[in-house]
């Protein structure tokens, strides 16, 4: 897949303890498994990427753009690659004055999953979780992905990561998390 992602001016948004991603970005995808090029714009509001530009361009020899072909297009799987690949680690410097914003991979999460519920794992349980839930996938079925275990682990490492606030409360019978006063009045 040939992608192009550029982060538009915004502010860095905060994405959990350690973690952030551009509030703003653009990307675009060309691969034999869509039917057209594909350009997406995006920005993250209440904790979800909300698309705010698509266009669709045939290509040479492809298919002509048309309402069914664009409404097959796979958005979430689009939006969640650019989440993915667009992490950033946010860490103090030793002084403690300073905050360090720097790209990251995520590791191979099946091999860290091995050891458990760790601190290590658990932040990238909330990490997983939030990413699911920010393009709109169901959050636990993607950290039963990421890390290769069944739901009802996945449940409660899920659980534990919000006890120990990697992750916010959740809301009665929903997935994501309760906005944090802090979170509520930004735009």
């Amino acid at each position: 897949m040939r992608v192009s992602v550029s982060h538009g001016p915004g502010a860095i948004e905060p994405f959990g303890k350690g973690f952030a991603v551009p509030g703003r970005f653009e990307a675009s995808f060309e691969d034999e498994s869509l039917p057209y090029a594909v350009t997406l714009g995006a920005i993250l509001e209440e904790g979800r990427f909300s698309v705010i530009s698509l266009t669709a361009t045939r290509l040479p020899k492809g298919p002509p753009v048309t309402s069914e072909g664009v409404r097959r297009l796979p958005i979430a799987t689009l939006l969640q690659f650019v989440a993915a690949t667009s992490l950033l680690r946010v860490e103090r410097t030793p002084s403690g004055d300073e905050v360090l914003i720097s790209p990251m991979d995520l590791p191979d999460l099946c091999e860290l999953a091995v050891d458990g519920p760790t601190d290590e794992v658990l932040g990238y349980v909330a990490l997983i979780y939030r990413i699911g839930y920010a393009v709109g996938n169901a959050p636990t079925r993607e950290v039963v992905q990421a890390f290769g275990i069944s739901r009802a682990t996945a449940g409660r490492w899920i659980a534990q990561a919000r006890e120990l606030e990697y992750l916010g409360p959740a809301e009665e019978r929903r997935a994501g998390e309760k906005p944090s006063p802090r979170r509520k009045g930004r735009k």
